[in-house]
Parts: C-alpha cells; sequence; structure tokens
C-alpha cells in the first residue's frame, strides 16, 4: 500500500503540443513537489442595487499556466529525455563495437513539449495524479562542489494542470551510478567536439576547481494566448539562449586573470565519469562549450592567514561562428534510447 512518502514524477514527450500523454520515463527527483498551477482568476465589478460585496457568479478563470522546477542527482541511467527537454534535441547511437549507447544533444530551434506527471500521495495512501501537458524547460543548470553529488536543475513551464489523466505507476531504470563532482575533469584550450559516437578529446586540465555549475536559459516566450484557445497558451518558443557558469578556483597561477583582461576566448570541457564499466569505456557526461569568456575580476581576495586565496570566476558561453554548436552534452550510457 502506498504512503505519504511515495511521490512520484514522470514524463513523456508530446507529439502534438498540449496533447496529454502517459509518462514513458519516471526521475529520482529531490524535490517533492508538482507545478504551481495558475488560473487567472479575475472578479466581476459589475454595481446592482442592494449587493454590498462582490457576487461569487461574477468569479471567472481566464488564463490558464503552471510552472515549477523538477531537481534530480546527475545519474548516469534514464536521463536522456530529461536533457532533451533541456537542450531541444537529442540523438541517442550504438557505439560500435559494443552494447554501449552515445547519446549526444545540441540547441534546437525549438523546445519539444511534455506531459509531466507528478503523483501525489495523501496520508490515507491515495495517490492522485497530477498531469501537466505543454510543459517545456525554461532553464536548467549542472553543477555542484566537490565532496557532493553532481545534480541537474530544471524549471518548467507548462500549458496547465489536467486532473482527468489516469495515474501511472513508475517504473525505473536497473543500475546505473550517481555522478561525483570529486571525479569531473573541467579542461580549456584546444578540444575537438564530440561525434555520434566518439568523445571530446584535447583539453588542459585546470587541477584545483572546487565546484562548478553550468546553465542555460532557453528565455521562452510563455504568453502566447490567443482567442479561441479556452485560455491555454500556444507552444512556447525560445528566444536568444543564454548560457552562463561559474567556477570556484584555488588560486594558482593567473592564467584566468590574463584571459578576463584580454577578454581571450576559452574552450571549456567539463567530464564526469563513473567507476561503471560499459562494453566501451566507462558511463560519462561531459559538457562541452567551445568558446567562453571570463566575466567577472578573477582576482583572489584576502585569505585569513590559514587557508589558500580562491577565487570565483565567473563565464559566458558565447557563439564564436566556427563550432557546429555553442553548446553539446555527450553520455555515454548503457540505456538504449534516450
Amino acid at each position: 500500500m502506498p504512503n505519504f512518502q511515495d511521490w512520484s514524477v514522470g514524463l513523456a514527450k508530446e507529439s502534438v503540443f498540449g496533447t496529454v500523454v502517459a509518462p514513458t520515463r519516471w526521475l529520482e527527483f529531490t524535490n517533492a513537489a508538482p507545478f504551481k498551477p495558475t488560473l487567472g482568476l479575475k472578479q466581476g465589478e459589475g454595481m446592482r442595487p442592494g449587493r454590498r460585496v462582490a457576487r461569487s457568479a461574477r468569479r471567472v478563470s481566464t488564463l490558464k499556466g503552471a510552472g515549477g522546477p523538477i531537481n534530480v542527482e546527475l545519474f548516469s541511467k534514464g536521463l536522456g529525455l530529461l536533457l532533451e527537454a533541456c537542450l531541444g534535441q537529442g540523438v541517442s547511437t550504438l557505439v560500435p563495437a559494443g552494447s554501449t549507447y552515445q547519446q549526444v544533444f545540441k540547441l534546437g530551434d525549438t523546445l519539444p513539449s511534455y506531459s509531466i506527471q507528478f503523483g501525489v500521495p495523501n496520508a490515507a495512501g491515495t495517490i492522485a495524479a497530477h498531469t501537466f501537458p505543454g510543459a517545456v524547460v525554461e532553464s536548467w543548470e549542472i553543477g555542484g562542489a566537490v565532496g557532493d553529488i553532481a545534480t541537474l536543475q530544471t524549471t518548467w513551464d507548462a500549458r496547465e494542470l489536467n486532473t482527468a489523466q489516469a495515474y501511472a505507476a513508475p517504473s525505473y531504470p536497473t543500475g546505473g551510478t550517481l555522478y561525483l563532482v570529486q571525479d569531473a575533469t573541467i579542461l580549456t584550450g584546444a578540444i575537438t567536439a564530440p561525434t555520434a559516437t566518439a568523445l571530446s578529446t584535447g583539453g588542459t586540465e585546470i587541477a584545483t576547481v572546487k565546484s562548478f555549475k553550468v546553465s542555460q536559459s532557453n528565455a521562452p516566450v510563455k504568453d502566447r494566448y490567443f482567442a479561441n484557445q479556452g485560455g491555454r497558451k500556444a507552444l512556447q518558443l525560445p528566444a536568444t539562449r543564454a548560457i552562463t557558469g561559474e567556477l570556484v578556483i584555488e588560486y594558482g597561477d593567473e592564467t584566468l586573470r590574463d584571459a578576463w583582461l584580454a577578454q581571450a576566448p576559452m574552450a571549456l570541457l567539463i567530464r564526469l565519469v563513473t567507476p561503471t564499466a560499459l562494453s566501451v569505456g566507462v558511463e560519462t557526461i561531459e559538457i562541452l562549450i567551445p568558446e567562453i569568456k571570463i566575466d567577472d575580476d578573477p582576482l583572489p581576495t584576502a585569505s585569513n592567514g590559514d587557508s589558500i586565496p580562491a577565487r570565483t570566476v565567473g563565464w559566458t558561453g558565447l557563439d564564436n561562428l566556427t563550432a557546429a554548436d555553442p553548446i553539446v552534452i555527450a553520455v555515454r550510457t548503457s540505456d538504449t534510447a534516450l
């Protein structure tokens, strides 16, 4: 029998925007709360003799919507559909001479939409289905600090809350491993982008990174409401994407200081691995931004005399018009599909 702890969240890609589909992939999420719906409530203000308060019959719902976060620990299996939602497009390819699959995610011109279903338990053990069709990723962030599990945080915008869709019992992939920040390699320099079946190569390691963040805003246009649509929005279209991030680094040399002063272009590759062996290599996720520029003064602040100075380096990912893609995420996994 379920109890009040049995929250779940599942998703499925929609073939028609806003048309509910049952979830096909479930996530081990860390924020046990469904999205918050909005109804655009309005109260009629027409005057009428003898009435001293607003009338219940004049209260109406206008524009529907919903939104909220789905946060997960970065796991080596079952995240393909979520990463596709974050960037816009993803392809899974069998790596030759093995049973390993490589998933490659890049920016799409539009954002795919998903039906998100939360299983919401109550104290009596009943699970209600709160389903949110027409959901797109508004922004996402991958990051963490040494000593922690890497995380993926996503923020969604959805079309509405649907309570008619039946609850689908969750099912999760077998196996898999958590990605730990201390197992990350951060590289800059000359880096060759991943292909459908090969990971990135090249680069020089930054050896003293304490924490990192990679964030992207899809900047979707969310107010696409039109007449004769029942107060429901049309597909949210992405505007100019913003790729940003942060590195916290122990003070060592002046490479980043000089790059900031000269506004010199740099490539950035963040690679995380697990010890789990695949038929080709090990479980891997890597995030490549072919060109970043340092935003903030990366000079260290004075320490207290008992610690080595550190510095926080903010950066922005840019399109250099040379690299095929301004950001690429590649995943090596035993998942056979996104």
